[in-house]
């Protein structure tokens, strides 16, 4: 009777991964990719056809995707390595533009590195103008950043713009565009000829395989420096032995959404408009935020008036229902939502609402069923 609608924090492990990880247990691989010995050279086989798959589906040289433990230490190695290839190379203090709606793990960190930090504003909607994005940045920018697809709200912003207009700016190869697009992946164009970025950030939990992998994706000659020193592992930007399960898992599971990226995204948009017609129908009282602007299909925040987040979350899971109140990374920490303080709503407000997100797995009775047990608690 459980209802899982968290799949923006994590989807469930999908067979093809499941599959992998029976297969690779049964083999029992022993070797250090790094070893030169035959079972080093087997291992390091694995690991290659998982950088040359990943780089495959986004349009870059395998050299260029850098394995991670997850999308916060590749956001991490995204604004700390460029920081560091900025000091390296001048003396003026850098300076970051970000989005006002960005990650916790993208805003949070920027924020931590003692610099001088820009929050561009959003719409009510969600949407930052590209134009304000490219005005704020100055002779000093080292880094832009851009959330593609918001893992609260689902809006999406004009990344390619974006990242067209920082290639006219752009001196001896600074400010970097980096775009998280955990969310954006398999619903938006994650290619990098479509995204004009320079690294972008993917996770392979987030679409059927392994947690505790990760994926940066550094175009070459982008400045960045490792910020895990040691060996000379992911081309020397991270060092310590690999995690061979977690890139095999990630690989094919990231082969397989791409594969099935239209069937998916008609899915997706028809458990989308189930929900919001059932919401319209036995739920006047709330609303759906940014339904009049670009978004995900798989993201729906629905906005509770005079009802806090974690209350309603809490009943739910008692009601046999998995929703979350905003990001994961957020988890806990009974704040508002910065999403929707940066979107105008009141301390209060911004704590008035949950996210349901959904995926592969999750068929329109799911959500049929998820309205009617809402209904119970808040109706």
């Amino acid at each position: 009777d459980r209802i899982y609608l968290d799949y923006a924090a994590s989807a469930p492990l999908a067979p093809e991964a499941k599959k992998i990880i029976e297969n690779y247990l049964r083999s029992q691989p022993i070797g250090n990719p790094s070893s030169l010995h035959a079972e080093g050279r087997e291992a390091r086989a694995l690991l290659d056809r998982a950088h040359t798959t990943i780089a495959a589906v986004f349009g870059v040289h395998p050299t260029e995707v850098i394995l991670t433990s997850g999308a916060t230490e590749s956001n991490m190695l995204a604004i700390e390595g460029t920081l560091r290839a900025w000091r390296r190379d001048h003396d003026e203090p850098p300076h970051i533009v970000l989005s006002a709606i960005e990650h916790p793990s993208w805003r949070n960190t920027a924020l931590a590195q003692n610099v001088e930090v820009t929050l561009v504003p959003v719409s009510k909607d969600g949407i930052v103008s590209a134009g304000e994005m490219l005005k704020a940045i100055r002779p000093n920018t080292a880094l832009v950043g851009c959330l593609y697809a918001n893992n609260e709200i689902g809006s999406v912003q004009s990344v390619a713009e974006i990242g067209k207009g920082i290639e006219a700016k752009r001196k001896n190869g600074f400010p970097v565009f980096h775009v998280d697009a955990v969310q954006a992946f398999p619903y938006l164009n994650t290619h990098f000829g479509h995204l004009r970025a320079d690294t972008a950030t993917f996770s392979g939990h987030k679409y059927g395989g392994l947690a505790g992998t990760g994926i940066l994706v550094v175009k070459a000659r982008t400045p960045l420096e490792g910020i895990i020193k040691g060996g000379s592992q992911e081309w020397g930007f991270r060092a310590g032995t690999e995690n061979i399960l977690g890139a095999m898992t990630t690989a094919e599971m990231i082969d397989w959404n791409d594969g099935h990226r239209e069937e998916l995204i008609k899915q997706v948009e028809r458990l989308q408009t189930t929900l919001e017609s059932r919401l319209a129908k036995d739920l006047p009282q709330v609303s759906v935020l940014c339904q009049n602007v670009a978004r995900v299909p798989h993201i729906a925040y629905i906005w509770l008036p005079a009802q806090f987040d974690e209350t309603v979350v809490h009943k739910l899971d008692l009601a046999g229902v998995a929703v979350s109140s905003g990001s994961a990374c957020s988890s806990g920490a009974l704040l508002p939502s910065s999403t929707l303080l940066a979107l105008g709503y009141s301390d209060q407000e911004a704590f008035g609402g949950i996210r349901v997100s959904y995926g592969r797995f999750t068929t329109e009775l799911e959500i049929e069923e998820f309205v009617a047990r809402l209904a119970k608690i808040i109706g």
